[in-house]
């Protein structure tokens, strides 16, 4: 259970740095496919945190992540473009237990660069903060039927407002990372090189109270660096 939650957690931020490409309408987007490949270097923020249910074979984790990001990005073939975006999404991911493989899943997600006065990240990584923000979102919902997935097309859902600040629970480190992940519709592919600092989460998402932290349930940080993303989703609708 713990491995899957950290898998889950670690796609989350793979989605939420690919979002500001899809979402923000001042930024360059990907073309439309079903793969991506795009690079950012800059000052990020983000937290997510997920809870799990069990009922006979079948997992249920239900889960939200916040993200900010000021820099620059660049889609391969396009030159870079400098911005603030501040991203949400919501999901609930089914998967079997015992075979491992996923069941059905669900995202609210978007991004926007319409971001509230004062949401800055500080250059040494003590804190970051996100003033109210209004965050347009999208859903999607996809099933697996025999070996593939049938997916509703993204629409627009609702808005939703989130604020809160980013609190540095470790002195900042150098940090890099590669990572992989297949949930048996996209394969992610990700990477970091740069400066890290645990963190934590302290605001409101939609009207609640949110609380992450470091813990099995959560994770939360601030850095400085370039990542690189990859990805490719195969998915029938």
């Amino acid at each position: 259970m713990v491995l899957r939650l950290r898998q889950t957690l670690t796609a989350l931020v793979v989605v939420l740095i690919v979002l500001p490409l899809m979402a923000a309408t001042a930024l360059a987007a990907p073309p439309a496919t079903d793969s991506w490949t795009f690079t950012q270097k800059g000052f990020q923020a983000n937290a997510s945190e997920s809870t799990c249910t069990t009922a006979g074979d079948l997992v249920t984790c239900s889960g939200q992540s916040v993200y900010v990001f000021s820099g620059n990005t660049r889609e391969q073939g396009s030159g870079a473009v400098r911005g603030t975006q501040v991203c949400v999404n919501f999901y609930t991911d089914v998967f079997d237990e015992a075979t491992g493989e996923p069941v059905s899943f669900t995202n609210e997600f978007g991004c926007t660069t319409d971001v509230g006065a004062g949401t800055a990240i500080q250059r040494d990584l003590s804190s970051a903060s996100i003033s109210a923000t209004t965050v347009p979102l999208q859903g999607e919902t996809c099933v697996r039927v025999g070996d593939d997935f049938q997916c509703t097309p993204g629409e627009e859902t609702r808005d939703v407002v989130v604020e809160g600040t980013f609190t540095a629970t470790s002195t900042s480190v150098r940090w890099s990372n590669r990572s992989f992940y297949d949930d048996g519709v996209c394969v992610f592919r990700d990477s970091f090189r740069g400066t890290a600092a645990i963190a934590m989460f302290v605001g409101t998402i939609d009207g609640q109270a949110v609380e992450i932290t470091n813990d099995e349930t959560g994770y939360a940080e601030i850095a400085n660096g370039m990542s690189s993303n990859s990805g490719r989703c195969s998915l029938t609708g």
